[in-house]
């Protein structure tokens, strides 16, 4: 089952998500009460983000108060970034130029995937898959890891992930809580 918004308003902060669900039943009856897998996904906004883009909002509503507040416009040099530039062209009833469509682009991205995993009797083909996995990922990523697996009361059975962009698009956090370990 996949969500996603079907009338997205075409504002310039768009604040969507996108959902993600798997259900997964196997065994004697299929109800889920033997063996079963759920996975839910969800891709948003990631915190630093959003405080970037009402950093952004401030600014620009603080710099379109202040050229109201002035008597000519020409006096002052204009500082623009492309979400005031988009909301200019907007004003004078231009909605599709360039300047709009870098700007709803950058605001569109979602830079964060938050992942919940619940499993109950999984086979040992699976198991091992996803020990695999790990270890490949703790080889991978060691000079870059920490691990803590000493006194942690997690839930049994349930994974949780949450993966970040950074701003650049160059790098990914990825942090993960296990039964076992954070």
């Amino acid at each position: 089952k996949f969500e996603y918004p079907s009338a997205p308003e075409w504002r310039l902060l768009q604040d969507r998500r996108v959902k993600a669900n798997v259900d997964a039943n196997w065994g004697r009856d299929c109800s889920g009460n033997d063996k079963m897998i759920k996975m839910a996904a969800k891709w948003q906004k990631s915190d630093e983000q959003r405080r970037q883009e009402n950093m952004e909002e401030l600014q620009e509503q603080q710099h379109s108060d202040d050229v109201n507040s002035q008597e000519e416009e020409s006096e002052r040099p204009e500082k623009t970034n492309i979400y005031s530039a988009c909301l200019r062209d907007r004003r004078q009833g231009l909605t599709e130029t360039r300047v709009c469509k870098k700007a709803l682009d950058q605001r569109s991205l979602l830079r964060q995937l938050d992942i919940d995993i619940e499993y109950r009797n999984l086979p040992t083909w699976l198991k091992e898959m996803s020990s695999s996995l790990k270890k490949y990922a703790y080889y991978t990523f060691f000079d870059r890891l920490t691990v803590e697996d000493v006194d942690v009361h997690n839930e049994a059975n349930r994974i949780r992930m949450r993966c970040t962009i950074n701003k650049d698009q160059k790098e990914m956090n990825v942090t993960m809580e296990t039964p076992e370990e954070n």
